[in-house]
């Protein structure tokens, strides 16, 4: 029966045909501690031998990344920072400059000084998990537009035992939502003319509606929070967005001239990305 090593060092071979060979080698290592329920080097350590069952089930895996399914929805679960989180293909997967948006919120001391939050579009619960999750004491509150992804939310928090309040409905219409000092937000903002530049993983697995905006208002999302929170904001409140670099700047625009204190402000890769807003009147 083959080792662990030569098992994961197969999986990274076949997984070349698609990926560059670093991350190949990331996602074997991946799968095989997903499938033996460990990291890979105490695997190894244990000199642990698949199954004919975990070994069919390894191929399978294989076999859905190869065909450009992502791998959170092959795995089942993607991770937000230390939150294991349930993904389908009706949920975003969790991006790292999500990730970042939300810890720039804690290192800029807006989450602490907050009393309620709200995530707009909330998908996986991402961000209305972390936010709790660092703040126990904020209460927090999260909007989605789609019945069956709002389930996956409620179902993350529910295994997590992070108490957040959920609410069905669209930014663009719909209720008075009330007023809150934190609304944060990674709303649909790539461009049609876009697509060309998306990866298979990405336009053939995950829900359209969560990623493009009109071509002909791409700043709509930005727009309606603007106009269903905004007016409602005591001053000192705030709003950080997750941005498209290309319309980051019309955006800033917008908030700014509605009496925000802006900043925009850039990612890990260098691309404008992120707006920081704080309501001055």
């Amino acid at each position: 029966m083959k080792s662990i090593q030569c098992i994961k060092r197969e999986t990274a071979e076949r997984l070349t045909a698609y990926y560059p060979p670093d991350e190949a080698e990331a996602l074997s290592r991946i799968l095989v501690e997903e499938i033996g329920g460990k990291p890979y080097p105490s695997l190894v350590l244990e000199a642990y031998k698949l199954t004919e069952k975990e070994l069919a089930t390894l191929s399978d895996e294989t076999d859905r990344l190869l065909r450009h399914e992502p791998l959170g929805q092959v795995i089942g679960h993607a991770w937000f920072g230390d939150l294991p989180l349930k993904v389908t293909r009706r949920t975003l997967i969790p991006r790292p400059e999500t990730e970042e948006l939300c810890e720039r919120i804690v290192s800029k001391g807006w989450l602490a000084s907050a009393r309620t939050a709200l995530d707009v579009g909330t998908g996986t619960g991402a961000i209305a998990l972390f936010l709790k999750s660092r703040a126990p004491q904020v209460e927090v509150h999260a909007l989605e537009i789609d019945p069956e992804t709002l389930a996956v939310a409620e179902g993350n928090a529910r295994n997590l035992a992070l108490p957040v309040r959920f609410h069905l409905g669209s930014i663009l219409d719909g209720e008075p939502l009330g007023a809150f000092d934190l609304v944060v937000s990674n709303p649909p903002y790539i461009l049609p003319s876009e697509r060309e530049e998306m990866m298979p993983h990405v336009l053939e697995y995950e829900p359209h509606g969560a990623l493009f905006v009109p071509k002909e208002d791409p700043i709509l999302f930005y727009r309606a929070i603007l106009e269903r929170l905004g007016s409602d904001m005591s001053p000192g409140s705030r709003i950080a967005l997750e941005l498209n670099p290309l319309t980051a700047e019309d955006v800033e625009a917008l908030y700014r001239e509605a009496g925000f204190r802006t900043e925009l402000s850039r990612d890990l890769y260098g691309k404008v990305r992120f707006l920081f807003a704080e309501k001055t009147d």
